[in-house]
């Protein structure tokens, strides 16, 4: 006896034939819904976009600006590594924006310039002599962080005529104890016009260096100045004891 709720032959609701149809016409919606998504752009793509083929100082002067007004902080993170890819061309920005200790988000601005490193070196040196106590604190930090890619030009500005900043460049490249800080340190040390105190400083970084000054301080036994001898035979001692 047929079935009469369900005949031989009948399609209830059509699911059998229209299922596959739906199914079918689901996936190739939702792929094309997919396909078009784009995600958000975050800071970094959108500043980047924005300054793209504009002048280098007009790049600098609005990621500046993005630090200094109170952006998100991911904008502010994006604004320091965008400086940090411009480098060098943003250093003398960075460093106005440090020279007035008030400035809001300084740690922001010491970031970039210790990201940039090298190419930052010589104005950050400059800091040293700020007549502000957190500059100069600032300044020997971001010198510190750099570490040996900073010693040539400390090398340098130790012996440039500014003496303010002689005793805390010594005391960095103590800390630093890199080996081609030795000769200008030597120089110092045997300068018998120099300050006495600045050449003992410099004498104390040379034993901590180690073997690398051992030529320079051979150098300085053969004095005129009895006193030069002396310490130069006593930092050597001084540095065969410890080997």
């Amino acid at each position: 006896m047929e079935n009469i709720l369900n005949p031989k032959g009948s399609n209830p609701l059509g699911l059998r034939r229209t299922a596959p149809i739906l199914l079918l016409t689901f996936i190739i919606a939702s792929s094309q819904i997919i396909g078009c998504y784009r995600p958000p752009k975050g800071p970094y793509e959108i500043f980047r976009s924005e300054l793209k083929g504009k002048p280098v100082e007009v790049q600098v002067g609005r990621l500046i600006d993005v630090i200094q007004k109170s952006g998100s902080d991911k904008e502010q993170r994006a604004a320091v590594e965008l400086l940090v890819e411009i480098g060098q061309p943003s250093v003398s920005a960075l460093i106005e924006k440090l020279k007035d200790d008030k400035t809001a988000h300084r740690d922001n601005y010491l970031l970039a310039l210790e990201l940039i490193g090298k190419p930052a070196v010589g104005e950050v040196v400059n800091l040293l002599d700020s007549d502000k106590p957190l500059v100069r604190e600032e300044a020997f930090g971001v010198l510190l962080v750099i570490g040996k890619d900073s010693v040539p030009a400390l090398a340098e500005s130790l012996n440039s005529g500014n003496k303010n900043i002689k005793p805390t460049i010594i005391n960095l490249l103590a800390t630093i104890k890199d080996e081609r800080a030795v000769e200008p340190l030597a120089r110092i040390f045997m300068d018998v016009k120099e300050d006495p105190k600045l050449r003992t400083q410099a004498l104390a970084v040379l034993v901590s260096i180690g073997k690398p000054s051992i030529p320079y301080l051979a150098q300085a036994l053969h004095s005129d100045d009895k006193e030069t001898r002396e310490a130069a035979s006593l930092a050597i001692d001084q540095i065969y004891r410890v080997r």
